[in-house]
């Protein structure tokens, strides 16, 4: 039930009047991690998933914008058209190169990939795909940590008992000081019973610079998602600066035109502040993205903050996508 008739109430005819009457148009960005290819290491959503719903987008009406406009209009005081919809793709994968942004391309839509830049230069592979790996490849059925001050133990005997283990410990390393997350790693490794590859295995590999330059030339934009993927708030201010700055001067390195919007680490409330915001700003960023779900300008009279950009992750159903990606959802959270 619910399926058509969230379909109807998206339909452009339906959706055209909606924001007429309603008033609650306005962009939706959506951020893309992974794309699955069959590995179970890094899950993520299909090609063909990401196909659908960018044709259904088009068969809506929907309007594809850039990230950069998005941000041009906030700076300008300007509106998008309703139901814009922006992309964004997170890290900088070469799965994200070879089998995403073609699609992005095929539909006309633009992209923005916001890129770890060590992992690009073939320095390091971020910890949370660290993480990720031993928990996937390791030899024991059950695993005992101490975390931040907590005790765990997990069963690895089964995909969903991965998952809830990836996702618990991930979380709690996410609250580990500057020090402290190598050294957790470490112990992981240990208990696992796996070493962590000195290079990224082939499900991890990320794209390299010519790669992004050729991307570059076709039209998607680059943006810094810093040096490490470290967050930032758990960071030294030395440490905090060099993830920007430094992940800014590669990108301006390599690239032609890098787009001066950060994407924040983990992106979530907390995970970075005023410090940050304050960098970036005498940096000369134009604004910056976290992983908040929500709209710009989301209810009456709200700040529109370009250094706090909120995003949704794609949802995994496309009758949730539609929702989203249409008044409905807009409506929902103005209401509640």
């Amino acid at each position: 039930m619910k399926p058509s008739l969230i379909s109807v109430l998206s339909s452009r005819i339906v959706s055209a009047a909606a924001n007429h009457l309603t008033g609650v148009g306005g962009p939706t960005i959506f951020m893309v991690h992974r794309i699955d290819h069959g590995d179970s290491d890094t899950g993520g959503i299909t090609a063909a998933y990401l196909r659908t719903c960018l044709e259904d987008l088009r068969n809506r009406g929907v309007h594809f914008v850039a990230l950069s406009e998005v941000f041009d209009a906030l700076q300008e005081g300007t509106s998008l058209p309703p139901d814009s919809v922006a992309f964004c793709m997170d890290d900088g994968f070469a799965d994200q190169a070879q089998l995403a942004a073609p699609i992005f391309e095929e539909h006309g839509c633009p992209v923005t990939f916001f890129v770890i830049t060590g992992l690009l230069d073939g320095t390091l592979w971020p910890w949370d795909d660290q993480l990720a790996y031993l928990i996937a490849h390791s030899l024991r059925d059950t695993i005992e940590m101490r975390v931040g001050g907590y005790d765990y133990t997990f069963s690895l005997a089964d995909p969903p008992s991965q998952t809830h283990a990836r996702r618990t410990l991930r979380d709690a390393f996410k609250l580990l000081g500057e020090a402290d997350l190598e050294p957790a790693l470490k112990a992981l490794e240990k208990e696992a019973g796996v070493e962590i590859p000195a290079n990224p295995p082939p499900a991890y590999r990320p794209m390299d610079w010519d790669t992004a330059r050729v991307l570059e030339r076709r039209g998607v934009r680059f943006a810094p998602h810093s040096v490490t993927h470290r967050i930032l708030s758990r960071l030294s201010r030395e440490s905090m600066e060099a993830e920007i700055t430094q992940s800014w001067a590669r990108l301006q390195d390599e690239l032609s035109a890098p787009l001066p919007v950060f994407c924040y680490p983990t992106g979530r409330v907390g995970d970075f502040g005023k410090r940050e915001i304050d960098l970036l700003r005498d940096l000369g960023f134009t604004g910056a993205v976290s992983t908040t779900p929500g709209y710009l300008g989301e209810y009456p009279g709200s700040a529109l903050d370009p250094y706090r950009v909120p995003r949704f992750e794609l949802p995994a159903s496309l009758t949730d996508f539609r929702q989203y990606s249409s008044w409905i959802e807009r409506l929902k959270r103005r209401l509640i």
